[in-house]
């Protein structure tokens, strides 16, 4: 699985881990212990509890990677700006001013680099979310689509992934209407609706995955599953077809199981599209 950008994890660590820093300031500024009856900790207020809790939701605002996250991020450093500004001019606290200089530089520090157009654009832009993507398989399947006009002139499937694929037709479709999809591999079909997305640079269209029954969302998962385990990359290289075993959907049993406990879970037939799902889909 892929992870999130390791600068969105640093950024929300130190806004995560800034309380027990700023705490630990104070208590060496003050020449006070940090815990116990007459620790820092002890002599903080309820405005300061409060303060300092804004910092794990403003580390979760940065960690979603999300709208609302995005909006949490913002409305809480704004806050804690602000309170720091008066705790540092007007409100005289014990632990003086070297701790609320050193909130306010460590907020505004932290809030300049995320303001940077490439870090806050994924929170707005799903596309950007790279990690969030499917890996896409290069392969060559032999594919039908059908339309509310009946079949359309598919050519190939160029790639797949477990939410879509791309197919290569010089048939020209309008984005967004809903298609019955049939991909044939190894023997097997499988049947379900999608949706056209996008069209490509070369002649084709990529297709999102939607209603499926549970049998063909778990045959697509083996398939995907089996094309990573013969070598294909995200996006790079090309799996053979005839590299893709007639038995790709024990494919994961007999990566972890072994051959023997293989032949014991292996399904009894392979699954067959089912004709009777496709009438009055696309209606």
């Amino acid at each position: 699985m892929k992870s999130k950008p390791l600068s969105v994890t640093i950024i929300a660590l130190l806004y995560f881990l800034e309380p027990l820093a700023g705490l630990a300031i104070a208590a060496r500024v003050n020449h006070l212990p940090l815990w116990g009856s007459g620790g820092i900790v002890a002599h903080l207020s309820l405005s300061n509890w409060l303060a300092l809790s804004l910092f794990p939701l403003a580390a979760a605002g940065i960690y979603s990677v999300r709208r609302w996250g995005w909006y949490l991020f913002v409305t809480s450093s704004t806050l804690l700006v602000s309170y720091n500004f008066w705790i540092l001019f007007f409100a005289n606290a014990h632990y003086g001013t070297r701790l609320g200089a050193f909130f306010i530089v460590s907020v505004a520090g932290l809030c300049a680099v995320v303001f940077r157009r490439h870090l806050y654009s994924p929170y707005f832009n799903p596309r950007l979310r790279w990690w969030e993507t499917a890996a896409r398989y290069r392969v060559n399947l032999a594919v039908r689509l059908f339309t509310q006009n009946g079949e359309a002139d598919a050519e190939t499937l160029a790639d797949i992934s477990a939410t879509g694929c791309f197919i290569k037709m010089s048939h020209a479709l309008e984005i967004g209407i809903r298609v019955w999809v049939v991909i044939s591999c190894a023997g097997t079909e499988m049947s379900f609706i999608g949706r056209v997305v996008r069209k490509g640079d070369e002649n084709g269209y990529g297709i999102m995955f939607g209603a499926m029954t549970t049998e063909t969302r778990r045959y697509l998962n083996r398939l995907i599953r089996a094309l990573e385990h013969l070598g294909g990359r995200d996006r790079e290289g090309h799996v053979p077809v005839s590299r893709i075993p007639a038995d790709y959907y024990g494919i994961r049993f007999d990566t972890l199981l072994g051959p023997a406990m293989m032949r014991l879970l292996r399904p009894i037939a392979p699954f067959h599209k089912v004709e009777s799902l496709r009438s009055g889909f696309l209606s």
